[in-house]
């Protein structure tokens, strides 16, 4: 199936983080038992792309890409589902394989997930620069207390991020609007805490 810039851009919003969580550890787990992933904290890793004894991997928040400083490969979460995947396999998936399996896998899974508390529309709703602006300060401060909170277990917290990446992607990729993805994140944030 022939994908188009729109797609290609969406699924660039994937968090690499998300997916070495959900495709990444599920598929190594034995590997990563000596050094534990949290990027929350370190945003380093031991690279799923070769083997190694030590950590080389790294994600870039701001641009949402990696690079690798012992294989010397890096990208963005497409280029890490097609190496990862020819690392397992022996074999790099099409481009156009890979942008459906990231949008059905993380977009129409998490539109599904999401489905039931939040208004979600097929129709591209537009939100405000105002409630952007809204969801993005009430993100910023949940993070910030998150990051202070010393009660809160790392089980809770992985919880409230993972609804805060699921929000904003939906909200960004115009899946749902930003005052609504707001809402996801703090009824979230009541069941946890």
């Amino acid at each position: 199936m022939a994908v188009n810039s729109i797609q290609v851009e969406q699924v660039k919003k994937v968090l690499i983080p998300k997916y070495f969580y959900e495709i990444i550890i599920p598929n190594m787990e034995g590997y990563y038992s000596d050094y534990e992933v949290n990027f929350e904290g370190h945003p380093v890793a031991k690279c799923p792309l070769h083997a190694e004894d030590t950590p080389s991997f790294r994600w870039y928040e701001e641009t949402n890409t990696f690079y690798c400083f012992g294989c010397g490969k890096g990208g963005d979460i497409i280029t890490l589902h097609r190496l990862f995947v020819q690392n397992l396999t022996g074999k790099q998936p099409p481009f156009e394989e890979t942008i459906n399996f990231l949008e059905n896998y993380f977009l129409k899974g998490m539109h599904d997930a999401v489905a039931t508390d939040v208004h979600i529309e097929e129709e591209q709703p537009k939100s405000s620069p105002a409630e952007v602006i809204v969801l993005s300060n009430y993100v910023k401060r949940l993070e910030e207390q998150l990051q202070r909170e010393t009660n809160l277990g790392l089980d809770k917290k992985k919880i409230i991020y993972e609804a805060i990446d699921t929000a904003v992607l939906l909200s960004s990729t115009n899946r749902v609007n930003a005052i609504d993805a707001m809402n996801y994140i703090k009824g979230i944030v009541r069941k946890v805490v």
